[in-house]
């Protein structure tokens, strides 16, 4: 019988070994030009094989490292290999057709190579030549052709950096532990702001101007990518490790711009819930996720205007405790703005301290200043320095001192020892035992006691001379310290400042009477002046002030801001609002000295005004937990206008259980058997002076916070009006007297009305001055300063804003009744087992009929 198996000859052996060989080239090839790839990031493999071309050896030097040398290595041995095989291959197809001359083989072996090499090239030009179809019907994958251009004028021989940060938060505004609606919103916002990267790293207009870089804090080569991300920009890595929610950083020429995820997409929670507004019912039919668009605008602005100066706040307190600096300890965290300074500070603002009272450390009274936080730190700490030298320095004279008496009340004669010391009477007790007594009992202990006090002293000046010698050595310090002239001095710091923030914090719990002096916080005229001029130039200010008075003992203040406030059409009223919560609480026992009570929140009032819109934005992405809750608020009134608002400047008021309170402390009795007073709502009689008037005691909703733009009043711009304006004030008050009431009635007479100024201002003014004191914010402290200080430095872009219910996103669902639905599922559940059994049996019948 014929033998029909391959016979294996030695040129089939030759064509499998090198096949083997080629195979193994192959795999050796592509690690080492792994290697080589890892190792020379992209853009500096095309500037290394620009530089050094085709040629092997570059890679084989070992100038590239190592391992890159092992790499090229291997990437030369597998080409080799390769070819090897190309080379074979190509001599073994050429000798079949010369020796068969068959023309179907070569035209298939020519096939063959055509389909590979075009396999190749239609691989090579997919990857270098590609371009992406957005097949949308809003083309929403695609940049503005108005946004490429603003994009376009970056420098494209310095890329900005563009790192995008991934946290477990989206918004600053979500819980440490997000449900399942904010989780899914968090997830869905990531993509949405990784397609956008994806947008920009990909264009072929605009991608050799970024470098794009994607970090994850979960990773686990996080740090090191990190590292890699801010080589040379230590204010960028500072920037990401203190970013609190998932952002993009822009950065370029060491300036640095941060934008938080939720300034793309803005979770409406209210709305993923089926609520058509915050406190309404849920419809569990309508939820779905929702999710607010904020425009790619904003990311285009911050690109362009990364070299722009950011704005600066100017914090105008009366003591170092209350700026927003980060507190030394616990104990006056209380008192600290830090929360502040950092809420503003990531939402792309500078903030400077300015402290307008001095003389605390010295006891001598108080006086106005208009210093940096570092030159009143320098008094503080000369004060604290000083002192404990002097201190040091009079324990060390009284302990000489001490050693003298001690050496003579050994040696002297008992007699001078007796004239000496004549507080201690000898008797009839022993000379010896007598001396050893005046030592043991008087001297060594009051020279034990100086001892331990000249070494304290010591210890706190060794403690604070270093920051002491530090804030001496500064120059700009002692040029600040030199500089006398308050007024001139404020003016030049509010210069530099785009809005100032001027608050006056007075209670922190009526309940348990932790209140502040008002009588501490009156500014003089020179520092009002400066509040004024920055007015007059159109710049923001923001007031918050508490309420000037605590009952008895402390009386009512009030300084000329306030005027400057009556001016603006805005009231200070002279009371405080009380709520009966606070009321109730005030007659309960105390435990551990402090009495609980549980404050209601404000309303914050949305009827168009822009900051309260922006705050119940953010409101609705948490579903209506941002609360603002405080004790002792101060009313805000507002005077009549001939000219209406374009909206209602009211953006806080009270619950309606709430009312002003002209004693809102209470007080214990006076002398034993006194009764303790407690503050109550009591309803006036028909003649009481106060009946019909502001003062009078009334149950209702009290404005504590509003934000208006406000005309610039003409006597602050105009000589001729100011001159009208002073000799109207002096004529009626001297009919009727000066009041708050006659001041905002004078303030615009006819007379001037023709020379009033067109300039305006935004001012915001709110009825208590802890409303942005912490040490952390809470978020619905956080939501209003944000909303207040963009809106005033017209930042609107970087308000949260709503859209039309079409222009909002969620998940495609198709809108059914129940008996479209019924008959859905009938459909899945029937149907479909139905028509598979149907297809069965005609199948079954066309093979019967065959």
């Amino acid at each position: 019988m014929t033998d029909t198996r391959h016979r294996t000859s030695l040129g089939s052996t030759f064509r499998f070994a090198v096949r083997l060989l080629a195979l193994l080239g192959l795999a050796v090839g592509v690690v080492g030009g792994g290697i080589v790839w890892v190792e020379t990031p992209p853009v500096r493999t095309a500037e290394f094989w620009q530089s050094a071309g085709t040629s092997a050896a570059a890679l084989l030097d070992g100038s590239s490292g190592t391992l890159t040398q092992v790499g090229g290595i291997l990437a030369v041995v597998g080409l080799g290999l390769i070819l090897l095989w190309g080379v074979a291959e190509l001599a073994g197809g050429l000798l079949l057709v010369a020796g068969r001359k068959s023309a179907e083989g070569t035209f298939t072996f020519g096939l063959g190579l055509l389909a590979v090499a075009v396999l190749l090239v239609v691989n090579w030009v997919s990857v270098e030549w590609y371009g992406r179809i957005d097949g949308t019907r809003d083309r929403r994958f695609t940049l503005d052709r108005e946004l490429v251009d603003e994009l376009k004028k970056l420098d494209p021989h310095t890329p900005t950096t563009v790192l995008v940060l991934q946290l477990d938060k989206t918004s600053a505004y979500d819980p440490d532990q997000p449900d399942a609606v904010t989780a899914a919103a968090q997830q869905k916002i990531t993509e949405k702001v990784l397609d956008l990267i994806d947008e920009l790293r990909q264009h072929p207009e605009l991608s050799a101007r970024f470098d794009v870089r994607v970090l994850h804090r979960r990773d686990e080569q996080f740090e090191e990518q990190l590292a890699a991300a801010t080589v040379g920009n230590s204010g960028l890595r500072a920037a990401v490790e203190a970013a609190p929610e998932s952002s993009i950083f822009f950065a370029s020429n060491n300036r640095v711009r941060r934008m938080p995820f939720s300034h793309f997409y803005l979770l409406d929670k209210t709305a993923s819930r089926g609520k058509q507004a915050v406190g309404a019912d849920a419809n569990p039919a309508t939820a779905n996720l929702v999710l607010a668009p904020q425009g790619k605008e904003r990311f285009v602005r911050a690109l362009v205007g990364l070299e722009r100066k950011r704005p600066k706040v100017g914090l105008l307190t009366i003591h170092p405790y209350l700026t927003s600096r980060k507190p030394d300890d616990e104990g006056t965290a209380a008192f600290s703005s830090y929360g502040l300074r950092a809420a503003l500070e990531h939402d792309g603002c500078e903030v400077m301290d300015v402290v307008l009272k001095k003389g605390w450390e010295a006891g001598t009274g108080l006086s106005p200043s208009a210093a940096t936080f570092e030159e009143s730190k320098l008094e503080e700490v000369e004060a604290e320095y000083l002192g404990a030298s002097e201190a040091a320095l009079e324990a060390e004279i009284e302990l000489r001192n001490l050693e003298i008496v001690r050496e003579r009340v050994r040696n002297a004669p008992i007699a001078e020892v007796e004239r000496m010391i004549r507080g201690a009477p000898r008797g009839n007790m022993p000379e010896k035992e007598y001396r050893e007594k005046l030592q043991t009992v008087l001297i060594e202990p009051s020279m034990r006691q100086l001892r331990s006090d000249a070494d304290e002293a010591k210890k706190r000046a060794a403690e604070a001379e270093p920051q002491y010698r530090k804030l001496l050595g500064d120059d700009r310090v002692q040029a600040d310290r030199r500089a006398s002239d308050v007024y001139t001095k404020l003016k030049a710091a509010a210069a530099d400042c785009d809005l100032l923030i001027v608050p006056r914090f007075t209670t922190m719990s009526l309940v348990n009477g932790q209140v502040i002096s008002p009588s501490l916080y009156p500014l003089a005229k020179s520092q009002t002046d400066v509040i004024r001029d920055f007015l007059t130039a159109g710049k923001p200010v923001l007031f918050a002030f508490g309420p000037s008075t605590g009952g008895r003992g402390f009386g009512a203040t009030s300084d000329e801001n306030e005027t400057l406030l009556q001016r603006l059409g805005i009231e200070l009223g002279t009371q405080t609002v009380l709520t009966a919560a606070e009321a109730a609480a005030m007659k309960k026992p105390a435990t551990l000295g402090d009495r609980s009570v549980q404050l209601p929140p404000l309303e914050v009032v949305n009827s168009g005004n822009p900051v309260s819109a922006a705050f119940d934005r953010a409101n609705r992405s948490v579903d209506g937990t941002l609360e603002l809750k405080r004790s002792g608020y101060r009313p805000i009134y507002l005077a009549p206008r001939d000219k209406p608002f374009p909206y209602s400047p009211v953006v806080l008021e009270t619950t309606d259980d709430a009312w002003n309170e002209d004693r809102p402390l209470p007080e214990p009795g006076g002398r034993p058997g006194a009764r303790a007073y407690f503050p109550k709502f009591d309803t006036l009689k028909p003649d009481d002076p106060k009946k019909g008037t502001r003062e009078e005691e009334m149950k209702q909703k009290f404005v504590v916070g509003v934000a208006a733009e406000v005309p610039v009043p003409a006597e602050w711009t105009n000589p001729t009006a100011a001159a009208v304006q002073a000799a109207a004030v002096q004529a009626v008050s001297a009919d009727v007297g000066f009041g708050p009431g006659v001041a905002a009635a004078v303030m615009t007479p006819d007379a001037f009305q023709a020379n009033a100024s067109d300039k305006t201002v935004r001012v915001a003014v709110f009825g208590h001055g802890g409303f942005f004191v912490g040490k952390k914010l809470d978020a619905g402290q956080e939501a209003l300063l944000l909303s207040t200080v963009n809106w005033q430095l017209r930042r609107d872009d970087s308000l949260p804003k709503d859209v039309a219910d079409a222009d909002k996103w969620s998940y495609p669902r198709a809108a059914i009744d129940t008996r479209e639905q019924a008959y859905w599922q009938a459909g899945g559940v029937l149907g479909l087992p139905l028509v598979a059994a149907l297809l069965g049996v005609v199948a079954l019948l066309f093979r019967w009929r065959r």
